[in-house]
């Protein structure tokens, strides 16, 4: 693997914490994602496609998935509205620049909010990014 992921989901992270309604305190952990009223649970690829594309440079493509979730009890606006919000910072044909790299935002997707194990609603967001890398050899 040419990309280093841990910079790529590291530069995607800070510029989803631009985001006014998003700290850190909203990324839910992997082991238990539903303790928390409000949170975004993040699904990355962790094996993204890499292919050459001229000597010495290699691209790579992965997504990143944003999940934002809510107790369904507390009605649709505010996971809603912070889905948006996430869609709106992440255009297509975004660079970001940050060490080193720069990921380009390809696609972003959003899918329709739905209930989800009866206590949560859930909204989510998927954004299509690439990047560049030179090989060694």
């Amino acid at each position: 693997m040419m990309v280093d992921l841990r910079i790529v989901r590291q530069v995607l992270r800070e510029h989803l914490l631009t985001v006014p309604a998003v700290t850190s305190a909203n990324f839910l952990p992997e082991d238990r994602p539903r303790k928390r009223p409000i949170g975004i649970h993040v699904q990355e690829t962790l094996q993204p496609e890499e292919k050459p594309i001229a000597n010495k440079l290699v691209e790579a493509a992965g997504r990143v998935q944003y999940d934002v979730m809510y107790m369904a009890d507390r009605g649709t606006e505010q996971p809603e509205a912070l889905a948006k919000s996430i869609v709106d910072i992440f255009p297509p044909g975004t660079q970001l620049d940050s060490q080193g790299i720069t990921i380009y935002i390809d696609k972003v997707q959003r899918s329709p909010g739905r209930q989800f194990d009866t206590a949560w609603w859930f909204v989510p967001v998927s954004i299509l990014w690439r990047t560049y890398a030179t090989t060694a050899s």
